[in-house]
């Protein structure tokens, strides 16, 4: 497992790191990220061969936990 809260940019950066540093079936849970920019955080996701298994969504904030 991987959780990772920091901004929309550092998350989108290392989402290929973070898919390479998971095993198979890990999970990983990202959050601090700004609503706006959530659809660009599960475009990279995807990107780097994560399934999203929910977003979340409080205020101004979204956390995505996602598959590998």
């Amino acid at each position: 497992m991987i959780v990772a809260n920091i901004v929309a940019d550092v998350i989108i950066g290392m989402s290929p790191m973070f898919a390479d540093k998971l095993v198979k079936g890990g999970t990983l849970i990202c959050s601090g990220i700004l609503n706006e920019r959530a659809e660009e955080v599960r475009a990279a996701l995807e990107k780097s061969g994560f399934t999203i298994l929910s977003h979340e969504k409080s205020d101004d904030w979204s956390a995505f936990a996602a598959k590998k």
